[in-house]
């Protein structure tokens, strides 16, 4: 049996009740994870936009899916002391589809050493990164940090083709596209416990969707 259980950060994670069924379709894919979950409020005061939410899924005791998600509230109300707010969840990569780029232009030399995957997403001077403008969403200031492990390493090995976007050009569309040259996708995640700092994953493409439903 899977049982679900969804927190809110205001501060610390506290916990919501639950109503009816729990939706969630996990991808990996040009599509962000998403789901849907409803919880009964005495409140009929919708929570913000970006409010950031924790989803828990639970199967015998056993956790399969811990993840963190941004959420986007609408109410009804239900009975004359009780309020159904139906929370629609979708992974914080979302925060990279609203980000613009200042432009940027990635050139390579015909001979000597040649800008890496990794030198164009996040250490190239002048790069994606440092292009990227980062504002404060929901009041969480944004930072980009690269992953670790064996992907940032195959990263760095790999040179980059050339590049030019254009100002404005969302960070989102620039980080598919270094993604595409090894078959990946990027995919944004918090450091640590820390819900202030992000970092940037590359995961390589499948064609796996699983959906849960209580």
């Amino acid at each position: 049996m899977i049982t679900a259980k969804l927190y809110i950060n205001d501060g610390t994670w506290t916990e919501l009740p639950v109503y009816n069924n729990v939706e969630f379709d996990e991808r990996l894919d040009e599509e962000l994870d998403s789901g849907s979950v409803q919880v009964i409020s005495k409140s009929g005061m919708p929570f913000a936009d970006y409010t950031l939410y924790r989803l828990k899924f639970m199967q015998d005791d056993e956790t399969i899916i811990d993840e963190s998600y941004f959420g986007f509230d609408t109410v009804e109300q239900r009975g004359e002391d009780y309020y159904i707010h139906t929370i629609e969840l979708v992974e914080i990569t979302r925060i990279a589809m609203g980000i613009p780029i200042d432009g940027c232009k990635v050139t390579q030399p015909i001979e000597g050493e040649k800008k890496s995957l990794y030198d164009v997403a996040f250490s190239f001077e002048g790069g994606l990164i440092s292009k990227a403008k980062l504002e404060s969403v929901a009041d969480r200031e944004l930072y980009l940090h690269p992953a670790s492990g064996d992907m940032i390493e195959k990263m760095k090995n790999v040179p980059s083709p050339e590049f030019h976007w254009e100002c404005g050009t969302l960070l989102w569309e620039c980080l598919c596209d270094v993604g595409n040259v090894i078959n990946c996708i990027p995919r944004a995640r918090f450091v640590g416990t820390n819900t202030d700092r992000l970092f940037i994953e590359f995961i390589p493409v499948n064609d796996i969707t699983e959906e849960y439903e209580l």
